[in-house]
C-alpha cells in the first residue's frame, strides 16, 4: 500500500532531523525554475522533478551533535551521511529523487531555495540566508529533488513572512569585512573567495559576525575556523582557485 503524503513527509523530516538538519521546507519545482537560468533549474538535474525539500540546520545544534571541530572533512561526511539517510527514505517508499548538496559544486542557488521554502530571507547585502531567530547563523545542507508531488503542494510558511531585516539596518557587516568583500554595496563572492584563497579570515568571517542578528547562536571559535575551512573549500571549487583552476568550470559547477 502506497505510504501516505503526510507519513512520507514525516519519515523524510525524522531522517533529516536525526541527521542535524533541524529546518525544513518545501518548494514546488515549477516556482523555482520560472525564476532561474537554464543552468540553475531543478529540471536540468531531475527531469521529472515535481518538488523540492530544503534541509537547514540553525546555531550550534548541528556542530555541537556531530563534533565538528577537526576540519572540513568530518563536515562533508555527516552532510553525506544526511543525504544518504534521505535518499534511502524515498527509495524504501518507491519515490524517486535526487539529492544535491552546496558542497558538490552544484550551480542550484540554495539561497534562493531557502527564502522560497520559508526557511529565512536572503539579505540584500550579505546576500546569505537570514533567520528570525538565527540570523547568519543558517546553513543549508541539502536539497532533495523529488519526482512529481508526493507531499502534496505546500508546507506552512510562517517563518520568512514579512521579515526584511536588512531594509533598517546601517550594515555593519558591510564596514567589518576587511576582505574586500563589498566593492559596491552588495557583496561580491569572487572576492570573498580571493581573499580567503589567500589566508584572510581563516578563524572568522568578520562580516557574518558583525550582523546584530541571532548572536547568541553564533559558533564557538573552534567551530567557526571547521565553518570557515569548509567554505574556503567550497569557495575554491566554485570560483576555481588552487588546484580548481585546472577544472573547467563545467565540471566544476554543475
Amino acid at each position: 500500500m502506497p505510504v501516505s503524503r503526510p507519513s512520507l513527509l514525516a519519515r523524510v523530516q525524522d531522517c533529516a532531523h536525526a541527521a542535524g538538519a533541524d529546518l525544513m521546507g518545501l518548494v514546488l519545482a515549477a516556482d523555482f525554475d520560472s525564476c532561474q537560468p537554464a543552468c540553475g533549474r531543478a529540471s536540468a538535474r531531475l527531469p521529472r522533478c515535481g518538488s523540492i525539500l530544503v534541509l537547514a540546520s540553525g546555531g550550534r545544534g548541528f556542530w555541537d551533535r556531530a563534533a565538528l571541530t577537526r576540519g572540513s572533512a568530518p563536515l562533508r561526511q555527516w552532510n553525506a551521511a544526511l543525504a544518504s539517510s534521505i535518499a534511502e527514505a524515498l527509495r524504501a517508499e518507491g519515490v524517486a529523487g535526487r539529492v544535491l548538496l552546496p558542497e558538490h559544486g552544484v550551480s542550484l542557488n540554495f539561497a534562493s531555495l531557502g527564502e522560497m521554502a520559508g526557511l529565512g530571507t536572503v539579505s540584500p547585502v550579505l546576500g546569505c540566508l537570514l533567520h528570525p531567530d538565527y540570523g547568519p547563523w543558517l546553513a543549508m545542507r541539502a536539497a532533495v529533488l523529488v519526482e512529481g508531488e508526493p507531499f502534496g503542494h505546500a508546507m506552512p510558511r510562517p517563518v520568512s513572512a514579512g521579515f526584511q531585516p536588512c531594509l533598517v539596518c546601517e550594515a555593519p557587516c558591510v564596514s567589518s569585512c576587511s576582505g574586500g568583500a563589498f566593492p559596491s554595496s552588495a557583496f561580491d563572492g569572487r572576492s570573498c573567495a580571493q581573499h580567503r584563497h589567500a589566508g584572510g579570515c581563516a578563524d572568522r568571517c568578520e562580516a557574518r559576525g558583525a550582523c546584530p542578528l541571532g548572536e547568541e547562536h553564533r559558533l564557538t571559535p573552534a567551530q567557526e575556523v571547521a565553518a570557515q575551512r569548509w567554505r574556503l573549500s567550497a569557495s575554491r571549487r566554485r570560483y576555481g582557485f588552487g588546484w580548481w583552476s585546472l577544472v573547467p568550470r563545467r565540471y566544476r559547477v554543475r
